[in-house]
């Protein structure tokens, strides 16, 4: 009977687990859309601090999402920068673009739906 208790508890804590880190991966990926959805090239402070909010949550967020697209994220970002700091419009928009992108893409894989269940 202890056994059954003690796998109740520990499942239990691992669905709490889970569901909490699919809350908090969605409101930082909503956070981060708004952020980038809201640069505009003449912007430099804007950038900062979508590339500081993000610094700031990589660590827990890297816990559960593939590092290939923290990576993307990441250098979404430099590159973003980078066009920014040339004053290439296009290219920053191409980039921004492509930050969304890569940001829906987290949120959708840590969205709790069937398809992810299965």
């Amino acid at each position: 009977m202890k056994a059954f208790i003690i796998s109740i508890i520990s499942s239990s804590l691992l669905v709490l687990m889970v569901i909490f880190n699919g809350i908090y991966i969605g409101n930082v990926t909503r956070r981060l859309d708004t952020m980038a959805n809201d640069l505009k090239i003449d912007s430099k402070d804007e950038i900062d601090e979508l590339e500081s909010y993000w610094k700031k949550n990589e660590s827990i967020i890297c816990f559960s999402v593939s590092h290939k697209d923290v990576d993307n994220v990441n250098t979404a970002i430099e590159v973003l920068k980078g066009k920014y700091e040339s004053g290439d419009m296009s290219g920053f928009y191409e980039y921004k673009s492509l930050l969304i992108l890569y940001i829906e893409e987290i949120r959708d894989k840590e969205r709790f739906h069937i398809h992810n269940i299965l």
